[in-house]
């Protein structure tokens, strides 16, 4: 390694704070897994892919038979 990256890595490691992550990053990963699962839920539950069977037909299906019962 270069004497510039030993440098760099010996004052992280007597920093330790300094590589800390910040509240705002886990505010955006917590967001980020929100939007996530919210576009998944939808897609599978809502989107309208059409009169063919696929992938999501056993969950589209049951929640049809869900709205029914109610």
């Amino acid at each position: 390694m270069s004497e510039v990256l030993n440098d760099k890595l010996k004052r992280r490691l007597q920093t330790p704070e300094a590589m800390a992550p910040v509240p705002r990053a886990r505010h955006i990963q917590v967001l980020s897994w929100v939007l996530t699962l919210s576009v998944t839920g939808y897609v599978v539950l809502f989107a309208d892919f059409g009169q063919e069977k696929h992938c999501f037909s056993p969950v589209s299906d049951w929640r049809a038979r869900l709205n029914g019962v109610y």
